[in-house]
């Protein structure tokens, strides 16, 4: 192999395939990314990293402890990775403890086995000692990805080395002794061993031409495969099957190996393949595939294609066919899986509408949301009877969204409420503060500010038993308790807990608008109060952080984000209300659902109360719309919560700028074709947006 060919295939690895971060636990704002190598999409690693210093707290975290260094594994099903963590601490007399936690993170391919995953052990442990002798230093993984690229090519060059040598002496008979020792070793999931047996066997078949024992080979090794979730592997197995079984005419594995080629396809996400193999097969005169598995996997691939009357069409089937499973936890969860599909088809075939046809009282975009929340409703009272709680918080959260925007404010509240029970259930405390700012939102909408205080107040008790749980999130409750002590006439205790707040936020290292904003509600109630010793000292206090505030906006942070502290982008034409580009890598949800439903819930806005939404918090996100007077096309914006409304329309200005002037005879006279505006990737990574601060 040529130096050239071997270092194209190096960074072809390192693009795809091991994607190493650190972070540390910051306790003023939490998660603090230090490093990410490659520069991969593994959606947002701040809520990656929180979720696993969460799973650290509830399993090895004790009260009575210090922190314990701990290797992990956990599988990461959002992005078909598993990720392989060394959790350590370094001293810091300056945090509670007096040690800092910080993770190291290699995310893998999901079929790695544990044993594969130990090998790393050593490289991880070199760069945690690395950091701790540096005592938090700056340090770059990408001095150490070389090391990991090449043991990763040796244990995938292991993986799939296909040669065999059989020698003379493998007999006929040796070989079907060997083909039933590979089939069990295969049952007991003995893959290893059975992968080297059955090659042998396969070598062997091959030579002797028994194409019917060929076949038998490849379906056991593609079905080895599959198990393995090496769906790139196993499809070509299948292929080999597919080509024999079609000259041999054989009906059983010319439809399992067409079948299982689609399938891999779609986990591979090469949909439009994927499509194309299920469509070959007839299921009204199938005989030996599964057809509940064939109507879900098809009519989610439809649906990812946005065919979305087709996808209906089958998974209707496949919730008819899910009801005959012997075992019902199996039966609730394939069938509450499938409502949940339907639910999200209808709630983008909705968005879609809305798109196309703009806000009006009645309308398709109504019918097919209250289809949505009958298919979710349907879904939750499976899930109740398994205990699914992550799936119930996900599903009462997207219903109570979905209710927001219908502006049903009260079925908005009590969904909130259910998906706040299930956070707690599953004792998960990031999703906890999500939907309790939403809560806390909608009940200030509603003037609910006794149940506010209640619920502040349950939280705030809580809170030592979260160690991560930044102080900044802590902060924002008592400012948002004060609010409502405000409100019902309980001023003296509202002023305390702004008081508290102030103290919290003015504590941190880099100092944060809130602090300012904080210092002049302080200000204005001791004025009310005529205390003016009070008014002239936190007044000081005032000018100290307006002053610190501005001279941090002039330093560049520490970020390898091109548009600085915005996370995301979505470009629309407003008046065809289409999507012409977006920067979105790291959110999760699909584009057009999040960008439709914001955009759709602005025009509402302005229908309902001639009042234009620029902006809007939803959990630990803030999202803004930035448009500019005469221009027929708007930005939308994501950024942490945290994150000042003033440094969010400085950088959406000017990317929004920098597009007009790249884009602005597509956009006036725009006619559908998107593909112009797909370049603007590479003038976002050229541009240093971090200043804008």
């Amino acid at each position: 192999m040529s130096i050239e060919k071997k270092e194209t295939e190096l960074m072809e690895l390192e693009r795809t395939d091991i994607i190493s971060f650190m972070a540390i636990w910051n306790e003023e704002i939490g998660p603090e990314v230090i490093d990410i190598y490659p520069r991969a999409n593994i959606g947002d690693p701040e809520k990656l990293a929180i979720h696993i210093f969460t799973v650290y707290q509830f399993f090895w975290d004790s009260p009575d402890q210090d922190f314990q260094k701990t290797n992990i594994t956990l599988p990461i099903k959002k992005i078909n990775r598993k990720a392989r963590i060394v959790f350590n601490v370094i001293p810091n007399t300056k945090v509670r403890g007096g040690f800092q936690p910080f993770i190291v993170v290699f995310l893998f391919p999901d079929y790695f086995t544990e044993e594969q995953l130990n090998d790393y052990n050593e490289v991880m442990g070199k760069i945690a000692s690395t950091f701790i002798k540096k005592k938090g230093g700056e340090i770059f993984l990408k001095d150490y990805y070389q090391e990991i690229l090449k043991k990763f090519e040796s244990q995938i060059s292991l993986m799939e080395e296909d040669k065999v040598d059989i020698g003379d002496y493998y007999s006929y008979t040796a070989a079907m002794e060997d083909f039933q020792a590979g089939v069990k070793l295969f049952q007991t999931k003995n893959f290893d061993q059975a992968f080297e047996t059955l090659k042998k066997v396969l070598f062997k078949f091959e030579q002797e031409e028994n194409k019917n024992l060929i076949m038998e080979v490849l379906y056991i090794m593609g079905s080895m495969f599959t198990q393995q979730k090496k769906f790139k592997k196993a499809g070509e197995y299948f292929k080999r099957l597919r080509k024999l079984a079609e000259e041999l005419q054989h009906d059983k594995y010319l439809e399992t190996s067409t079948f299982m080629e689609g399938f891999c396809e779609y986990k591979n996400e090469n949909l439009t393949s994927a499509r194309k193999k299920f469509e070959k097969l007839e299921i009204s005169k199938t005989k030996f595939i599964n057809k509940l598995q064939y109507f879900t996997i098809f009519g989610r691939i439809l649906a990812n294609q946005e065919k979305f009357e087709a996808a209906k069409q089958n998974l209707l089937k496949a919730l008819e066919l899910s009801g005959e499973s012997a075992k019902k936890d199996i039966a609730l969860k394939q069938q509450s899986q499938i409502l949940y599909d339907l639910g999200v088809i209808n709630y983008k075939i909705a968005i879609n509408s809305l798109k196309s046809s703009g806000i009006k009282k009645e309308g398709e975009h109504l019918i097919h949301l209250k289809e949505a929340i009958q298919c979710f409703d349907r879904a939750i009272e499976m899930l109740r009877q398994i205990d699914d709680f992550n799936t119930l918080f996900l599903i009462y959260h997207i219903v109570g969204n979905i209710y927001e925007f219908l502006e049903e404010d009260l079925n908005a509240l009590k969904y909130y409420e259910e998906a706040l029970d299930y956070a707690v259930k599953g004792n998960n405390p990031s999703k906890e503060i999500i939907v309790l700012n939403r809560i806390i939102q909608k009940q200030s909408k509603l003037g609910m500010h006794d149940q506010i205080i209640k619920r502040i107040d349950e939280f705030l008790l809580k809170v030592d038993d979260y160690k991560f749980m930044d102080l900044y999130s802590v902060s924002s409750f008592h400012r948002q308790l004060a609010k409502s002590l405000i409100v019902v006439g309980k001023k003296e205790k509202g002023l305390s807990h702004l008081i508290q707040a102030y103290e919290i936020v003015k504590s941190f290292k880099s100092p944060v608008y809130e602090e300012v904003d904080l210092l002049n509600q302080i200000i204005g109630i001791f004025t009310e109060q005529n205390n003016e010793e009070k008014v002239n000292t936190y007044s000081e206090e005032l000018t100290n952080a307006k002053n610190k505030v501005e001279a941090v906006s002039q330093q560049k942070p520490k970020t390898f984000r091109p548009l600085g502290e915005i996370r995301e982008i979505w470009v629309f034409h407003a008046t065809a209300g289409v999507e012409l580009y977006n920067y979105a890598f790291e959110s999760q949800i699909d584009h057009d659902l999040l960008g439709g439903f914001l955009t759709a819930l602005r025009q509402f806005s302005m229908e309902v109360s001639q009042k234009q939404l620029d902006d809007m918090v939803i959990g630990n996100d803030c999202f803004m719309i930035y448009q500019e007077e005469g221009y027929n096309f708007y930005m939308l914006g994501r950024a942490d919560a945290k994150v000042s409304k003033e440094i969010m329309q400085n950088i959406l200005s000017k990317v929004y700028n920098r597009f007009w002037k790249e884009y602005s005879p597509h956009i006036i006279d725009f006619v559908g074709n998107v593909k112009y505006f797909r370049g603007f990737t590479s003038i976002i990574e050229s541009l240093d947006l971090t200043l804008t601060r």
